[in-house]
């Protein structure tokens, strides 16, 4: 690209004396040879040069410089499983960096380079995120593409997406009703198709750790489970240190000092005999057959005894054993599982 310009320019005259005069006009030149020659070879990054049949100044633009690109993410070597997110940095000194390009590369055996491109992006940070990643290596690419269409590729970078792992929690945790203080029994199972050695098993409420499992079959016993909304997931680790996560499931877990709902007419319950010491007989008449929560909770909400058991509809006998509970006032509750409303009776223990 040629531009010209109207601007000062300084010249360098040398004549036959040898003497050298720099000035910006050429006024009465001496008779004899003179060399005439630009003081400055640049202007603004730009190359000047001279055309002496009486033409101006051409001022000529430098050619532009391709731009800059660094894959910052994955690192080589990186592992991951299912979905990897790219990340790249890119900078152009004359002009902008348009768009960011990311690609696998393969070089197959006539050492043709063969990129396919995965996914683009025109607005810095430059990101993409690949999903549902099939097992294998790939070989990562970035490019930068600057305003007047010059690029430049980055280094590469290896990444090793593993096998997928399949992680369910088995406990069936949306059919239970649990109030603060229970002791919440947590299962989950682990399938693989790969060689790698599952190494653990860990548990979370949110992002909290309640627990870990080293052994099959994978368990914890989630203690004295605070009231409040969770959602659960199991997180199994292998020997490389991969980890892949069960869905979430979502269980709601109620302050037993505030009753769910109001306590059922329906139900019926007596305790015998209250105060008791070692065992007490309840006696109970129920709507319907099915399985029963049989709960006792002390005065602050605490579940400090929990046991299911079996009614028939009508009337039910079952004895308690709370030969290992403390002298003091409890609340006994029974409630059918999967219902709200329930039966509830003071007992005393002396």
């Amino acid at each position: 690209m040629v531009l010209s310009f109207t601007c000062l320019i300084f010249f360098s005259f040398t004549g036959k004396s040898g003497k050298q005069r720099n000035d910006s006009r050429w006024d009465q030149p001496q008779t004899g040879s003179m060399r005439v020659t630009p003081a400055v070879s640049t202007f603004n990054k730009a190359t000047i040069r001279t055309d002496w049949t009486n033409n101006p100044v051409v001022i000529s633009r430098d050619s532009n410089q391709p731009p800059t690109i660094t894959l910052t993410s994955p690192t080589n070597g990186s592992v991951t499983v299912t979905n990897q997110t790219f990340t790249a940095k890119a900078s152009d000194v004359d002009g902008h960096v348009t768009q960011v390009n990311f690609y696998t590369v393969s070089q197959p055996l006539n050492g043709q380079v063969t990129r396919t491109l995965l996914g683009s992006d025109n607005t810095e940070p430059y990101t993409f995120t690949w999903l549902n990643i099939p097992s294998g290596s790939y070989n990562i690419q970035a490019e930068a593409v600057d305003n007047s269409g010059a690029n430049t590729f980055s280094a590469g970078a290896k990444l090793t997406v593993l096998e997928a792992i399949s992680v369910i929690i088995t406990t069936n945790l949306k059919s239970q009703n649990y109030v603060a203080g229970s002791n919440i029994k947590i299962d989950a199972s682990v399938s693989s198709q790969t060689s790698r050695t599952i190494t653990k098993v860990e548990f979370y409420a949110h992002s909290t750790k309640i627990g870990e499992d080293l052994d099959v079959p994978y368990s914890i016993n989630w203690a004295n489970a605070p009231a409040g909304n969770y959602a659960i997931s199991a997180k199994a680790i292998d020997n490389t240190g991969a980890s892949w996560s069960s869905p979430l499931y979502l269980i709601s877990i109620a302050n037993a000092t505030v009753p769910i709902v109001a306590e059922s007419t329906l139900f019926t319950l007596n305790l015998s005999p209250n105060p008791a010491q070692y065992e007490v007989l309840m006696n109970s008449n129920v709507p319907k057959g099915g399985n029963y929560r049989l709960s006792i909770l002390d005065l602050t909400g605490k579940v400090v005894l929990n046991n299911e058991i079996t009614c028939i509809k009508g009337a039910n006998s079952d004895t308690i054993n709370i030969s290992k509970l403390p002298i003091g006032m409890y609340l006994v509750r029974i409630r059918q599982i999967g219902a709200i409303e329930y039966a509830l009776h003071k007992l005393v223990i002396e």
